[in-house]
């Protein structure tokens, strides 16, 4: 047998030996994948949401695992995130980025909107840091909050008509383990919304008055383009998402494997009512 023969096997069987461990690989990340789903999914019932839609499962093989839902969550305070559809892409290894996409948008509504926000496109990217935690345990993730770990977002980026949003920043945890963060963000469009709002009497009077002047004073022009544009922090505390100083929305409570739910954010109903989610 000729050396060229030799290494021309020698290199089918690494060829395929790669494959098969790939395969494997790609199998275990699956498997976490789900498992995560699977506590993410009971955290959201403890915590008092509802959710209607089917339980989402791993797809994607053998390229980048996806992961869609489509329906609703009802938090425990009556707000309300409506998907078409809503997709998670991307290996959940260190050093790998994290997309998460609604292109056909979403509605956010509930007792503290005054009327229903409607999102065109809805778009995150997070880049996982290399030393994030394996295992997703209240004690690994203490470890890692303690260590001053952060994960960049690469992009978040909305549109709702002639508004759109794109900022990037970093997440890191609180001393209860929840989402805590700072985005700086560049807002186009602002003038139209106002004019919208004023229109539809949202905005009114003084409000109208005040609102439009604010704008003024924190408006830029960019030089290239000529966009009107104004640079805002997108603030994520206390489990609330605050645009400036205004509180926009709230973050379901992330219960850790081993960690004991805030008994505050429990809702308790009778057994016969008690239906969190709609298969």
């Amino acid at each position: 047998m000729s050396k060229l023969r030799i290494a021309s096997y020698s290199l089918v069987a690494l060829l395929l030996v790669g494959i098969v461990l790939y395969f494997v690989v790609w199998i275990k990340l699956a498997s976490a994948l789900s498992h995560q789903i699977d506590s993410a999914w009971e955290s959201a019932e403890i915590s008092g949401a509802r959710i209607v839609g089917q339980k989402p499962l791993v797809k994607g093989f053998p390229f980048t695992p996806v992961v869609s839902f489509s329906g609703s969550i009802t938090e425990m305070n009556g707000t309300q995130w409506s998907f078409q559809k809503i997709e998670f892409k991307g290996f959940p290894l260190p050093g790998f980025s994290q997309h998460l996409e609604a292109p056909q948008g979403l509605e956010i509504s509930g007792p503290m909107f005054p009327r229903p926000i409607q999102l065109d496109e809805a778009y995150l990217t997070i880049k996982l840091p290399l030393n994030l935690p394996t295992t997703y345990t209240e004690t690994s993730m203490r470890a890692w909050q303690q260590a001053n770990g952060e994960m960049l977002v690469e992009r978040l980026s909305f549109k709702a008509k002639e508004l759109s949003v794109n900022g990037q920043g970093v997440l890191n945890l609180d001393d209860k383990l929840q989402p805590s963060g700072q985005i700086m963000t560049r807002v186009v469009g602002m003038d139209a919304l106002l004019a919208d709002l004023t229109e539809q009497g949202i905005l009114k009077g003084q409000s109208a008055i005040m609102a439009q002047s604010f704008l003024q004073l924190i408006n830029e022009k960019d030089p290239q383009t000529g966009e009107v544009y104004f640079e805002t922090p997108v603030r994520i505390q206390n489990r609330g998402i605050f645009l400036g100083p205004m509180r926009v929305g709230n973050l379901p409570e992330i219960v850790w494997e081993g960690m004991i739910p805030d008994p505050l954010s429990i809702r308790r109903t009778p057994p016969e009512s008690q239906s969190p989610s709609a298969q």
